[in-house]
C-alpha cells in the first residue's frame, strides 16, 4: 500500500494527473539489473565533481511512502516506476525532486535504467517518530551519491544498519535536463543486495558497503581459508615459517602443525567470507537474516 502525500496541492495534483505509478513485484529489467555487476560507486562526488544540472538545497515537493507491504515470501523485492500518462513525456518541474519512504525493516534503493541523464540521491533516517531526519553521512563525506547512467543500467542502495530504527527515506533528484522519468525504485527485505551491518565475524566497515572486517594476517605471511571438515569446519589461516603463530585471537586459534588457525567461519557463512590483501573479510548478515 502506497501513500503519496506533499504540502504542494499544485504539486500534488499535477503528479497525479500526468503519471501513473506502477508497482511490479515480478519486473525481470529490475532483476537482471540486480543480479549483474552495476552497481555504482560508493565513493560520494560532489555536485561540482558531476555533470548534474538541479537544485539540491531544494525540498521534495511528493513524498511516496511505503505503508504496507504484502508481498508472497517467494518475491525478493518489488519495484515502483513512474509512468507517463501521455505519449508527451514533458518534464513536470513539480515532480521533482520526490522521496520514498519505506519502514526500518525495508531496503530502498533505485535502479538508473542506462538512459537519459544521471541523478542525485540522498538517504536520510529517523530512529525515533519525533526525531528530524538525519542525513546519512559516510567518513564525513558529501551526503548525495551520484546515480550513474549510460552505457549501461545501474542501481544504488544503501544499508543503514542500526540507524533509522523508525522510518528511512530516500531522496531522488533528476536533472533538470532530464524530460521523462529514466529510474525506478526498488524495495527489498531479502535481496542478494540487502545487507546490514550485522557481522557474524569482526566488525563492519562503514566505507565499504556490506564487509565486515576480521583482521590481518602478520607480516610476512599469507592469509587463505581451509576446511578440516566435520565439525572443526572452515577455518581463516595463515602460513607460518617457523612453527609458531603471533597472533591467535581465539581460543581455539594456534599452531596446527602446518599452519595457523585464527578462528573458525560460521557454518551459515561459509562461502561468503573473503581475503583480500592479507585481510581477512566477511559479508554481513543480509537484513532477512537478521
Amino acid at each position: 500500500m502506497l501513500a503519496i502525500h506533499s504540502d504542494d496541492e499544485v504539486a500534488l495534483n499535477n503528479t497525479l494527473e500526468n503519471y501513473n505509478f506502477i508497482l511490479n513485484a515480478s519486473d525481470s529489467e529490475v532483476e537482471d539489473i540486480l543480479n549483474g555487476s552495476n552497481k555504482t560507486s560508493e565513493n560520494r562526488p560532489t555536485v561540482d565533481d558531476a555533470d548534474f544540472q538541479g537544485d539540491i538545497e531544494a525540498e521534495p515537493l511528493l513524498v511516496i511512502e511505503v505503508v504496507r507491504q504484502n508481498i508472497k515470501s517467494g518475491n525478493d523485492y518489488f519495484s515502483l516506476s513512474l509512468e507517463s500518462k501521455s505519449d508527451n513525456k514533458a518534464y513536470i518541474p513539480s515532480v521533482f525532486p520526490v522521496s520514498f519512504q519505506t519502514s526500518s525493516t525495508t531496503l530502498i534503493g533505485a535502479v538508473h535504467l542506462g538512459h537519459g541523464y544521471e541523478f542525485m540521491l540522498r538517504y536520510q533516517y529517523k530512529n525515533n517518530w519525533w526525531n528530524f531526519w538525519q542525513t546519512v553521512d559516510v567518513g564525513g563525506v558529501n551526503a548525495w551519491i551520484l546515480g550513474q547512467s549510460s552505457p549501461y543500467p545501474y542501481y544504488h542502495d544503501h544499508n543503514f544498519g542500526s540507524n533509522g530504527g523508525y522510518r528511512r527515506q530516500m531522496t531522488l533528484n533528476p536533472d533538470e535536463r532530464q524530460n521523462y522519468v529514466n529510474y525506478k525504485v526498488y524495495f527489498s527485505t531479502m535481496s542478494s543486495t540487502a545487507y546490514s551491518q550485522e557481522c557474524p565475524l569482526g566488525s563492519y566497515n562503514i566505507n565499504v558497503f556490506g564487509e565486515c572486517y576480521y583482521g590481518t594476517v602478520p607480516p610476512g605471511s599469507n592469509a587463505f581459508t581451509y576446511n578440516y571438515g566435520g565439525s572443526t569446519g572452515v577455518w581463516f589461516m595463515y602460513t607460518t615459517s617457523d612453527g609458531t603463530c603471533s597472533w591467535t585471537p581465539e581460543p581455539g586459534s594456534g599452531y596446527d602443525g602446518a599452519n595457523c588457525k585464527v578462528v573458525q567461519i560460521p557454518p551459515s557463512r561459509v562461502g561468503t567470507e573473503y581475503i583480500w590483501q592479507r585481510n581477512l573479510n566477511i559479508k554481513s548478515y543480509k537484513i532477512g537474516e537478521i
